[in-house]
């Protein structure tokens, strides 16, 4: 509860629903309904928001009805049917974890489904409902420019079929999505992005981390497709940074 109460900006909201979100203990004159009407707190349910404080001072209150002193009276933690990753206790996560390497060597329409649904990214539940019927959405659009207009933007975008159109308003969002694409490293060179071999719009990558372009190596989201959901996150790190010293000490070497 430190981090949640000292890291956590005023008022943020929780990803997840009041269901799986509240923290009162299950047991029988300890849940969160009965800590809610013992202390003045508004119950959540459905789906409603759920803002930090409220989910701190559950957690607290209910830990200090059920651990006053701070010790669990001697008992004994449950067993762990499932074994602890990085990324979650579960068998599934224990695949992409440690098992990276025989990952790239199954087919791609084995490895592009994991690789879609397994810890991908996602919104929270709320998002989609937020804009409804205040502020007008237009999906799949890229924006292609912008300027001043008044005491508001103009903003030209273009379709999948590069169609373009403008729009005045006061405010802009702009949700840039997370699909991956070498066109978006625009630091890359055009004719160097041509010549990268694509797996479902990712570099393919050998065992190095190397791409199909003699020392162009890649890692992070976009070797996900390659080697798993794992490089998705800061501790997929431990995994692609040795291969990658590794190939390139060879290449060094060669050369």
């Amino acid at each position: 509860m430190v981090a949640w109460d000292r890291n956590m900006s005023e008022g943020k909201l929780l990803k997840s629903p009041p269901s799986v979100s509240m923290l009162g203990g299950r047991r029988r004159g300890f849940t969160p309904d009965v800590y809610c009407r013992q202390v003045g707190e508004s119950r959540l349910s459905g789906h409603d928001q759920v803002p930090v404080e409220p989910f701190v001072r559950d957690g607290r209150g209910s830990g200090g009805q059920l651990v006053s002193d701070g010790f669990g009276g001697g008992s004994t933690p449950p067993p762990h049917r499932q074994p602890d990753t990085p990324l979650g206790r579960s068998w599934g996560s224990y695949g992409v974890v440690r098992h990276g390497t025989a990952f790239r060597c199954v087919s791609q329409q084995v490895r592009l489904k994991p690789w879609r649904r397994v810890l991908a990214p996602f919104g929270s539940w709320w998002l989609t409902p937020c804009p409804g019927g205040v502020a007008p959405m237009s999906p799949r659009q890229h924006v292609i420019g912008a300027r001043a207009e008044g005491n508001g933007v103009e903003v030209t975008m273009r379709n999948g079929q590069r169609r373009t159109r403008s729009l005045c308003t006061g405010h802009v969002v702009v949700a840039t999505g997370r699909r991956v694409s070498p066109e978006a490293v625009d630091f890359l060179a055009p004719d160097l992005r041509t010549r990268l071999v694509r797996r479902a719009r990712c570099p393919h990558l050998d065992a190095g981390v190397r791409s199909s372009v003699p020392s162009l190596y890649s890692t992070g989201t976009p070797a996900a497709a390659t080697f798993g959901p794992l490089l998705r996150f800061t501790c997929g790190t431990g995994f692609a940074a040795p291969r990658l010293a590794v190939a390139t000490a060879q290449r060094e070497g060669q050369g």
